[in-house]
């Protein structure tokens, strides 16, 4: 590879870290490590992880998955098609490798997707500047955002997927073949139902920054039109499809600007101060969330945010992720955790890498340290992300993948498997929060506290963030050693596999 770096490194092993391809496998073995090695560890959840697995299995066998895993999260106790509380085709797709994968299979092709959207951002940034020493930085950029870690600290989501497809949507699309930027937009579009609004604000920003370009502009709006007509369709027509009759969306929770998605458009649209208000304030109230929004943003800017001053289409481009993010009725999705950030990684890199070969094409040693800068600025953002959540589940080591307490078991997995096998494949079963994405491969699984019907009730009471309190557990000891009830199985520190005989209806309390 020749290399156009204005500061030449002489070392012959450093040369590897400017290699794309190593960079990608660099970071594929930091994201394994923190992915895998949390299910492993058995960090993974029901939700939501529980959840995909088991519709991964359902689809697997050619049908639909009525989610059991969800049953308690609102009103009523129905079963429900998943596809009715999320557009998302992902799972289908990936179904049968888990044959070969098992429990792992979401997490390989999320950690998969993320390397992939790198190797996108090099291709993207290639192509806008054909400046290799930029690509490459942009790479380390994008791969150490915190959006990234944050997500994949926390179990599978599908709009992980999909946004790390928006690297290779721009790179079609800036590099003019259109179709194969559509079948790109196509595969984001299906990823989850947000993410065609999010392609038709991607869409107009590519019409509003490119308007010289008659054909960049033309597409752009194309793009935004397909993006917006998509999302409506698909919120209207075909989750309501899925829904059990008198259901409704469960995330319309915008409820500052109205009960469903119309009226928060709408209101959105005629109130724009109190738009911008609600980017800033903790409108619900909540204790500890005065300061969460600005705290975001701040990151943001940190991260490369400060680009999108110097090229305004890009911030277009993340409006309905600020939206979403910021006006939403949980303050969990105000900050930088879980998979609530993970769209602005690549928009990010892309504005502070444009506006970087703008400014210094024609100034190698400035290139050199604004590109330098970009990423240590986001490297001590990552970190301090990543270190200032000690309150979240085991105390951080799910986020903290360079710390002793990510590799510690949180509780005896040898005991914990053991009493695993004992549960036939095809059993019914309830479970512990962490344990239900190990056992999601089944026809019936439900979390603890619900599907008291089981046939196999297996829970954990210490060292878990999601706590069963001490006389739930002494009660079911007392209950289940009635041998006309069920018959304890397994019970050893704290862990505790029961064979469940009476199998009533409903939920344990």
């Amino acid at each position: 590879m020749k290399l156009s770096d204005p500061i030449r490194i002489q070392h012959p092993a450093l040369r590897y870290f400017k290699n794309p391809w190593f960079i990608a496998g660099l970071f594929a073995i930091i994201y394994i490590l923190q992915s895998l090695v949390n299910h492993f560890m058995f960090r993974s959840a029901a939700y939501d992880l529980g959840i995909f697995n088991n519709a991964l299995y359902d689809y697997a066998h050619f049908r639909p998955n009525i989610s059991m895993v969800r049953i308690g999260s609102g009103p009523g106790l129905f079963p429900k098609n998943l596809l009715s509380d999320h557009f998302e085709l992902y799972p289908i797709f990936f179904s049968p490798f888990y044959y070969i994968f098992g429990s792992y299979t979401l997490l390989i092709f999320q950690v998969a997707a993320v390397v992939m959207g790198g190797v996108g951002i090099y291709k993207l940034i290639m192509v806008r500047t054909k400046d290799d020493f930029l690509a490459r930085a942009a790479m380390w950029h994008f791969y150490l955002m915190w959006g990234i870690f944050t997500a994949l600290a926390f179990d599978y989501h599908n709009n992980v997927v999909a946004a790390m497809a928006i690297p290779w949507f721009f790179y079609f699309f800036f590099d003019r073949k259109f179709i194969k930027a559509g079948l790109v937009f196509l595969f984001i579009a299906v990823g989850k139902e947000n993410m065609p609004l999010l392609m038709s604000a991607i869409g107009a920003g590519l019409a509003i920054g490119n308007f010289r370009d008659k054909q960049f502009m033309k597409m752009g709006a194309l793009f935004c039109a397909l993006g917006f007509i998509s999302f409506v369709l698909i919120l209207k027509v075909i989750i309501p499809f899925f829904a059990n009759p008198g259901d409704d969306y469960a995330y319309n929770t915008f409820h500052t600007f109205g009960n469903n998605m119309a009226e928060v458009m709408q209101n959105i649209v005629l109130h724009p101060l109190l738009a911008i208000k609600m980017l800033f304030v903790n409108h619900l109230g909540v204790k500890d969330g005065n300061h969460v929004k600005i705290i975001t943003h701040i990151v943001i800017l940190l991260s490369g945010g400060w680009a999108l001053i110097f090229r305004p289409q890009y911030l277009v481009m993340l409006i309905p992720i600020y939206f979403q993010k910021m006006f939403y009725d949980e303050p969990g999705r105000w900050g930088c955790y879980y998979q609530y950030s993970i769209e602005f990684a690549p928009i990010l890199v892309l504005a502070s890498f444009t506006v970087i070969y703008y400014y210094f094409k024609d100034k190698p040693k400035w290139k050199t340290i604004a590109s330098i800068a970009t990423i240590a600025a986001t490297v001590c953002t990552t970190i301090c992300v990543l270190n200032s959540r000690h309150a979240w589940a085991y105390e951080g080591a799910t986020l903290r993948f360079y710390s002793k307490k990510h590799y510690i078991e949180p509780f005896n997995l040898k005991d914990v498997k053991e009493a695993m096998r004992m549960i036939p494949d095809n059993a019914s079963v309830t479970a512990h929060c962490e344990f239900v994405p190990h056992l999601a491969f089944r026809d019936t699984i439900y979390q603890f506290p619900y599907g008291k019907g089981s046939e196999y009730i297996f829970l954990i009471q210490k060292n878990t963030p999601y706590k069963i309190k001490a006389p739930v557990m002494d009660s079911l000891r007392k209950e289940y050693s009635n041998p006309q009830k069920g018959k304890i199985l397994f019970d050893k520190d704290s862990i505790i596999l029961i064979r469940n005989y009476a199998r009533h209806p409903g939920a344990f309390y």
